[in-house]
């Protein structure tokens, strides 16, 4: 779809993935109330990563990125690629799973940086 052709919500699929939602009902007190139970509980046994860890996350994730996009230029010399390109060329890392979603739990991840 051309970019002059931007899509509005309305557009947007209802549903992603190969089956829709169980139901699209607002939750009840008591969810909203077990819902907080279960995320003190998860809580209280250390799951979620802290601010720290987090940003040690995501800069690991930018040191491979930065990493991958010099092996990128490497390859380019390597292959005689005209040097306008090779200044040009880049990549980028693009967290998928749990992790793209926000779901992760607590890992040991080494500092690489």
């Amino acid at each position: 779809m051309p970019w002059s052709q931007a899509r509005t919500w309305s557009d947007m699929p209802r549903t992603y993935g190969l089956t829709g939602p169980i139901s699209e009902d607002l939750p009840e007190e008591e969810n909203l109330i077990q819902t907080r139970k279960l995320l003190d509980t998860m809580k209280s046994y250390n799951v979620y990563e802290n601010n720290l860890e987090l940003e040690n996350r995501e800069r690991v994730v930018k040191r491979l990125e930065s990493l991958f996009r010099d092996w990128l230029k490497e390859m380019c010399i390597e292959m005689n690629v005209p040097k306008v390109v090779t200044e040009k060329v880049g990549g980028k890392i693009f967290p998928f799973g749990s992790y793209h979603l926000g779901v992760h739990s607590k890992g040991n991840y080494p500092d690489i940086i």
